[in-house]
């Protein structure tokens, strides 16, 4: 069976409704097989008095060398003080 392995992310939400979050985190573990995803879930800094919760799936690999790859991710915050933000991003390249 293929090692498990996880990817560090870290971004800033888009600007909405007068304000921003940044995010940051450690993917779920994952077999490192083709095709194969990793959830990104956490709370987003408290910016304008709020934070937000966020669950998304990445896409699959991008493969950029030898034991080598990330995951781009796109989706949105969850509704808090009637807005949601849209985030999106890569993980950092495993093996570096």
């Amino acid at each position: 069976m293929p090692a498990l392995h996880t990817h560090q992310y870290r971004g800033v939400t888009v600007y909405v409704d007068g304000h921003l979050h940044l995010f940051s985190g450690i993917t779920s573990a994952s077999p490192d097989t083709p095709g194969h995803t990793h959830n990104i879930t956490s709370t987003t800094t408290v910016d304008a008095g709020h934070s937000h919760r966020y669950l998304l799936t990445s896409a699959g690999p991008t493969v950029v060398g030898p034991g080598r790859h990330y995951h781009a991710y796109a989706g949105n915050t969850d509704m808090t003080m009637n807005h949601r933000h849209p985030m999106s991003g890569t993980t950092f390249v495993l093996g570096e």
